[in-house]
C-alpha cells in the first residue's frame, strides 16, 4: 500500500514539509484547477464587471453599489471553491479521493465558520489597533511626522501578538474543514499544536510565500513585456489582461499555498499528537 502524505510517517524537517507540500500540490494539482480558477474568477467579478462596462479599475469601485454587492459575493464564492480545493487535496493526500461535488458540498457546509474565523480575526485586529490606539494616547503621542519613529516602535510592540496569532488562524482554516471543528476549536487546535513551533512553522510559510511572490512576479514582468505584442496598449485592454493574469497565477498559486499549509498541519499533528504511532498501529492491525 502506497505511503500516504498526510499525515507524514514522522515529524519532518522543514524542508520536507515543503518537499511534502509540493508532492500534494503536483498529484492534486489536474484535479483542483476548475476550483482554482473558479476561486480566483469570484475574487474577480467585481473588477470584471468594471471592465466590462469600460471603466478603469479604482479602489473600493468608488462605492459603485454593484461593484459592492459583487464584492461580497465573489468573496463568500472564493471561500467555497478556496475550501473545495483544500478538501480535495487532503482526500488524495490521504488516499481518498473525494469527489468535486462532495468536496464542494462539505465547503458550502462549512462557510458560516470559515466566515467564523474570519470574524475572530478580525476582533483580534481591531483589538490590536484600539490597544495601539490607547498606548499612544497614554503616552501622549501624537500622530504627527516628527513622531512616526515612536508610533512604528509603540505599533511593532503591540502588534506582535497580533502576528503571533496570524500563522494560527490560517492553520485554524484548514483544521476547521479537515477535522471538522468550529471556528473557536478550530482556532483553539491550531494554537495548541503552534505552541512551541511557531518558528518553524512560520519559516515554512515564509519559504513558501517567498517562492509564490517569486512566480508572480516573473510571469506577470512577462506578461508586462508582451502586453504590447498582444495588442493591449490602452488602459481597459491592459486592466483585462491584467485580470486574466491574476486568475491564470491564483489557479496554480492558491492551490500551492493550501497544500503547503495542508502538510504543516500534518507535521504539526505528529509532532504534537503522535499521529505517526497511530499510522503504525492501524497498519499492523491491518497486516
Amino acid at each position: 500500500m502506497a505511503q500516504t502524505l498526510y499525515p507524514p510517517a514522522g515529524p519532518q524537517s522543514v524542508g520536507q514539509v515543503l518537499d511534502s507540500g509540493f508532492r500534494i500540490f503536483r498529484i492534486s494539482l489536474v484535479s483542483c484547477l476548475l476550483y482554482g480558477a473558479l476561486s480566483m474568477i469570484a475574487g474577480q467579478l467585481p473588477n470584471i464587471y468594471f471592465i466590462a462596462t469600460g471603466r478603469p479599475l479604482t479602489s473600493f469601485g468608488n462605492g459603485d453599489p454593484v461593484w459592492i454587492a459583487l464584492y461580497f459575493v465573489g468573496m463568500l464564492a472564493s471561500f467555497v471553491f478556496w475550501g473545495a480545493v483544500l478538501l480535495r487535496q487532503w482526500g488524495l493526500a490521504i488516499g481518498e479521493r473525494m469527489s468535486s461535488g462532495a468536496a464542494f458540498r462539505q465547503s458550502t457546509r462549512k462557510l458560516p465558520a470559515e466566515l467564523g474565523v474570519c470574524l475572530i480575526l478580525a476582533i483580534v485586529v481591531v483589538i490590536t489597533l484600539a490597544v495601539d490606539a490607547l498606548v499612544l494616547r497614554m503616552l501622549g503621542i501624537a500622530v504627527i511626522p516628527q513622531n512616526y519613529l515612536s508610533i512604528g516602535a509603540v505599533g511593532l510592540i503591540v502588534g506582535i501578538p497580533f502576528w503571533y496569532l496570524c500563522t494560527p488562524f490560517v492553520l485554524a482554516g484548514v483544521a476547521l474543514l479537515v477535522d471538522d471543528l468550529g471556528p473557536w476549536r478550530a482556532f483553539g487546535y491550531a494554537l495548541r499544536l503552534v505552541r512551541g513551533n511557531w518558528w518553524r512553522t512560520t519559516t515554512v510559510a515564509t519559504i513558501a510565500a517567498i517562492v509564490l511572490i517569486v512566480y508572480y512576479g516573473v510571469i506577470l514582468m512577462i506578461v508586462g513585456m508582451m502586453a504590447p505584442l498582444l495588442g493591449a496598449t490602452d488602459l481597459s485592454s491592459v486592466s483585462a489582461l491584467v485580470a486574466v493574469s491574476y486568475v491564470v497565477l491564483g489557479s496554480l498559486g492558491m492551490p500551492f499555498m493550501t497544500a503547503t499549509w495542508l502538510a504543516l498541519l500534518g507535521d504539526l499533528k505528529v509532532r504534537r499528537e503522535g499521529v505517526d504511532l497511530e499510522q503504525r498501529v492501524a497498519s499492523i492491525a491491518s497486516a
